[in-house]
């Protein structure tokens, strides 16, 4: 499958050549082959136009007889009929310029690259938006879930910073509608198995990879979010880097853990935490670095939490000055720089398992082992606590 634009038809189906892997030697940005320099594994010098839509932007493709065999050496990849779901995570495997395989997994802040709007009008087409560096040539490009390998979009165009994708379950229900049932050829992923996608991928061996750089910790405050007046506070920490580092912010403060025991981490002797969201921001500017809302289970584990809902986040940092704010979660990037935000229903702070009127945090900031690189030029009020003054048990403390 490709774009409409593309392929759209039969004498333009009847020449285009399939090709696949055709890739670097190496991962390395250091390395990369001019148009037609890095051949992949030809499986076709002719193809079929089975349908195309100008509307949605998509061109259907048949293989011939040795498709199937292609099929089995390469893997193939299944179309989701649910809707996207803006936040996930995704990757875009693509040949940019016509160039070597690359694969989009970050934007240019060094966050995810992720489903951004459900509604996006560019191109003169409607469809999903979505971050992660794309270029002329990226045309066709399946939109993939990270959770599950599933294909979200079609990847169909990019103007200024805006990516824009056919969504997947559309093209389905259009052959759908033309007849073309994609489930006949396993080309369906309906969301029942989350593990369905990765077998229809062969076996690879994965690459060894670089050790990763030990962080050492360069700040841990203990602070509190207090709800008073239909307010919540937001704190806000100022730093400036003074070289581009690979860095880590982990807010700590859930009691409740997954298995919904109840764990005292900061040692205060009191069941008070909230379930809280990071934004980072640069300094003199509205536009988010990135956002952190729940962590997966390799980030808050190693960062010291007890439940996925407290927000980690290890990223590449460029030099310069930025603001990180710790907000209980909903509140928005206008809450998080204004500091405080307007509440009509009560906020995710709690006392034990009940709602309450304040939570407590412990943010942990670290860099990678050398020269610190942090200078912290503001930092909200803190509270103290001494751990050794609690002879409580988890159970008295929580008892609820």
């Amino acid at each position: 499958m490709t774009n409409y634009h593309c392929v759209s038809t039969d004498e333009e189906a009847s020449g285009t050549r399939v090709e696949f892997m055709a890739e670097d030697k190496s991962c390395s940005d250091s390395f990369s082959c001019a148009l037609g320099e890095c051949e992949g594994g030809v499986v076709a010098i002719s193809t079929e136009l089975v349908h195309a839509s100008e509307e949605l932007d998509y061109a259907l493709l048949k293989l011939p007889a040795s498709g199937v065999e292609a099929a089995q050496s390469y893997g193939y990849l299944r179309l989701k009929t649910r809707a996207g779901v803006v936040g996930e995570q995704l990757y875009i495997p693509q040949h940019p310029m016509g160039k070597n395989k690359r694969i989009a997994v970050e934007d240019d802040y060094a966050s995810n690259a992720a489903l951004l709007s459900l509604s996006a009008s560019t191109c003169g087409t409607e469809g999903y938006s979505y971050s992660g560096d794309t270029q002329t040539g990226s045309s066709g490009s399946p939109v993939i879930s990270f959770s599950d390998h599933g294909v979200v979009a079609l990847h169909h165009c990019g103007e200024m910073c805006a990516n824009t994708g056919i969504p997947a379950k559309d093209i389905v229900a259009d052959l759908d509608a033309k007849g073309i049932n994609l489930a006949e050829f396993d080309g369906i992923d309906d969301g029942s198995n989350s593990i369905e996608n990765t077998e229809r991928i062969p076996a690879y061996t994965p690459p060894v990879h670089e050790a990763t750089l030990a962080l050492t910790s360069r700040l841990t405050l203990d602070g509190v979010i207090i709800l008073a007046s239909g307010f919540v506070t937001i704190d806000k920490v100022e730093f400036t880097l003074t070289k581009d580092s690979a860095v880590s912010f982990a807010v700590i403060s859930v009691e409740i853990a997954d298995n919904e025991s109840f764990v005292d981490l900061n040692g205060d002797c009191r069941a008070s935490y909230l379930d809280s969201v990071m934004y980072l921001f640069p300094k003199d500017s509205s536009n988010s670095v990135f956002f952190v809302d729940d962590s997966n289970a390799n980030d808050f584990t190693a960062g010291g939490s007890v439940s996925f809902r407290d927000p980690h986040k290890t990223t590449l940092l460029k030099k310069g000055s930025y603001v990180l704010a710790i907000a209980p979660t909903g509140s928005s990037s206008d809450d998080a720089l204004t500091g405080k935000a307007k509440v009509s229903d009560a906020p995710e702070i709690y006392s034990c398992r009940t709602r309450s009127s304040y939570g407590s945090y412990r943010l942990r900031i670290s860099s990678t082992e050398g020269q610190n690189p942090f200078q912290f030029t503001r930092l909200p009020a803190t509270v103290g606590i001494d751990s050794t003054q609690c002879h409580k048990t988890a159970e008295a403390i929580c008892s609820g």
